[in-house]
């Protein structure tokens, strides 16, 4: 999980018993990187979901969208449909 800072948020909760826990209204979309970890969003971040470029497929991972969240750009195995759809699902409208 990324934190308040770029770098990742250790905790020894599960991600989806802190994302519950700490109430986040609107939830966070849940959506799966190119090694299948879980990564959460909060869609309101989201500036745009797209393709991915050819420098940004990664060997033997399968990344079908690219969520641009400020200057980050954060590959998903879901395509732009589905991680749409997935985002608007949490209440969440992507920018």
């Amino acid at each position: 999980m990324h934190g308040v800072e770029r770098g990742l948020l250790v905790t020894a909760e599960e991600a989806a018993a802190l994302v519950a826990r700490l109430g986040v209204n609107p939830s966070l979309a849940k959506l799966t990187r190119p090694d299948s970890t879980p990564v959460w969003v909060k869609g309101s971040a989201v500036s745009a979901i797209r393709s991915p470029l050819p420098t940004e497929q990664q060997p033997g991972a399968a990344v079908k969208a690219v969520l641009v969240i400020g200057d980050l750009h954060q590959a998903v195995r879901e395509d732009v449909r589905t991680a749409t759809s997935i985002i608007n699902r949490a209440g969440n409208q992507p920018a």
